[in-house]
């Protein structure tokens, strides 16, 4: 009657299990039983997230605007084109002027300007004059005059001016969103491994206690039917019980982790034809990607420093302007004049203008006071620069440390795994021959899933850190298509 009772129980507290436990056991189901199509691979994970993630797109966008910051930028040297017509009557017609010009300003400081000026005045009766009633320094020929000319600055501007102040301060700008544009996708690439690899964890370590799981109600069937035949105490069948329902409750735990960690995953899955999958699991082939990951590991390239520099290159061009801005605004302009609408160079010497301008104030206030200002936000840059890369750098070597020590921690632990599958094999055998008790064989079994356990976290943590130097150096171009 007690063995009945016994059993009873036993079987009804499995009925509760599996009850209440339903949706776990359907996860761990699909999880394992979905098709090989459904796997997934690392590289392949972290390259649909750069090929479809919004941010990664937004970070696109960032590329886009760099280009067209620079080419804005660009337009302070496009042609001029200016043409302008002016007439007086008084009275009777009085007189008209008309003049069109082009300019071309360079990048080198220097503008060639090409233009036409027709002016014409008549008197009362109608009868042209030689421009009696123009200003005589209005007059041209009645078939007009042309001219070509250049303007040179020999002081303030032969150097950097406002255009080309503006161009390499755009320059500098659109580099600065490219580093924020690879700091968006760095911080989403790692971010990203860190989902999957947590993932990874949870997955394995559930399937690790699948099989001890296996292990233990394989025992408890047979110590149960032991017990049936009367070479098995109940005592001995309840333990086997307890045995199984105590990892059977573990799973549960693990089961929730894994399912929060499914989700997580699932937040930077984009890929259209991905987003409809029911499950993913794995592939175990993730762990071989790493070695693809390995390098000489710098924080050269890293997007904080390519951003400060920039900055601080900003402020270098614009300290030139400010010094620039000193020095006596001094220009030479010169232009060939001839008759008419084509040039016409027959007679150079006597048809020129020319003239030199000079412009410098007397106490320059503003400009030296600027120029001080801006030799403040230089040192400033210059101590952002050198704290973030050491910081950088330090962080990095820190990381190299970690791979190392975790990398001895996996050979380690996979040797122990390995000793413990050993052992329980004999615990086992030993068992079976009757020399050995259930106490013995749960202890080494829960050694071997333990060992499993921090294999499977310690591969994990250097998967994560391994993705830790790849954001340091920025290296996921290295990887990535």
């Amino acid at each position: 009657m007690a063995k009945r009772v016994s059993i009873n129980l036993i079987s009804q507290s499995i009925k509760n299990i599996i009850r209440n436990s339903f949706f776990s056991i359907l996860l761990l189901f699909f999880s394992s039983h979905v098709s090989g199509q459904d796997s997934l691979l690392y590289l392949d994970f972290l390259q649909q997230v750069k090929d479809y993630h919004p941010y990664a797109q937004k970070a696109r966008l960032l590329v886009k605007q760099s280009d067209l910051v620079v080419r804005q930028a660009r337009g302070g040297f496009d042609p001029l084109l200016s043409a302008k017509l002016k007439e007086k009557n008084k009275t009777d017609f009085y007189y008209q002027q008309f003049g069109a010009d082009l300019s071309i300003p360079t990048i080198s400081g220097i503008t060639f300007n090409a233009g036409f000026d027709q002016n014409s005045g008549f008197n009362s009766i109608f009868q042209p004059t030689k421009g009696y009633l123009l200003n005589p320094e209005n007059y041209t020929t009645s078939s007009g005059t042309g001219y070509l000319g250049v303007s040179v600055p020999l002081g303030k501007g032969l150097f950097i001016d406002e255009n080309r102040l503006a161009l390499r301060g755009a320059q500098q700008i659109g580099k600065q969103l490219l580093a924020e544009s690879n700091l968006q996708l760095n911080d989403l690439y790692f971010y990203a491994s860190e989902a999957f690899w947590d993932w990874f964890s949870a997955f394995q370590m559930n399937r690790n206690l699948d099989s001890s799981i296996i292990l233990a109600q394989e025992r408890f069937n047979m110590v149960r039917q032991e017990f049936f035949l009367g070479e098995s105490s109940g005592a001995d069948t309840l333990k086997a019980y307890v045995q199984w329902r105590d990892r059977k409750i573990e799973q549960l735990e693990v089961q929730r982790q894994m399912s929060m960690a499914y989700f997580e995953l699932r937040k930077w899955i984009w890929k259209p034809e991905w987003m409809d999958k029911v499950v993913f699991y794995p592939n175990s082939g993730s762990m071989g990607q790493l070695q693809f990951l390995s390098g000489v590991w710098s924080v050269t390239n890293n997007p904080k420093l390519a951003q400060i520099d920039a900055k601080l290159m900003e402020q270098k061009f614009e300290r030139r302007f400010k010094i620039e801005k000193i020095k006596p605004k001094l220009t030479f302009d010169y232009d060939l004049l001839y008759s008419g609408y084509i040039p016409k160079f027959d007679n150079v010497s006597d048809n020129q203008l020319w003239g030199i301008g000079f412009q410098y104030p007397l106490f320059t206030r503003a400009e030296r006071n600027a120029l001080k200002l801006t030799n403040i936000k230089i040192e400033n840059l210059k101590f952002d620069q050198n704290y973030i890369a050491k910081e950088l750098d330090l962080k990095l070597q820190n990381e190299i440390k970690q791979i190392e020590l975790l990398d001895n921690q996996v050979y380690q632990l996979s040797s122990l795994v390995l000793d413990y599958s050993q052992l329980l094999s004999y615990e086992s055998l030993k068992f079976r021959m009757g020399d050995s008790n259930l106490f013995e064989l749960n202890a080494w079994e829960l050694k071997l899933l333990e060992g499993q356990n921090k294999l499977v976290k310690s591969q994990a943590k250097k998967a994560i850190t391994q993705a830790k130097l790849m954001w340091y150096s920025n290296s996921w171009g290295g990887v990535l298509k």
